[in-house]
């Protein structure tokens, strides 16, 4: 199996159609030029396309290396589309952004008033409203 069989310069200047790098990496360029990376393999006799980000915001590099971790998960019998959609990136509230801000810098703090006025539901929420 041919592995990196594409350039950075074939993936920037590539016309319409699919090009593929090896090891199931392959980079799809649609008629108006729109470029994305999907994977390709083969779990429990059933043949997978799961989708590795669009270019340039996912360079070669960064594709060969999602690819790379990909292929590690299905030789290990693992789905990495399954896994990529039980295991949601969690952005925190901002209540939890601000909890953490105010156990950081509490001990900045001169006066006990404006401590007091940090931990204060009421004053954060005038704030950002």
């Amino acid at each position: 199996m041919a592995i990196h069989k594409l350039t950075p310069r074939k993936v920037s200047t590539a016309a319409h159609g699919k090009y593929e790098d090896g090891g199931g990496l392959r980079l799809v360029v649609s008629k108006l030029g729109a470029r994305k990376w999907v994977l390709r393999f083969t779990l429990d006799g059933k043949r997978r396309e799961m989708g590795l980000g669009s270019f340039p915001d996912i360079g070669l590099a960064d594709a060969r290396t999602r690819a790379s971790a990909s292929r590690k998960q299905v030789l290990a019998g693992i789905d990495p589309i399954e896994t990529r959609r039980t295991a949601p990136e969690k952005v925190p509230t901002f209540t939890t952004c601000a909890a953490r801000y105010i156990k950081a810098h509490r001990g900045g703090w001169r006066n006990i008033k404006h401590a007091r006025q940090w931990v204060s539901r009421a004053s954060l929420e005038s704030h950002f409203q």
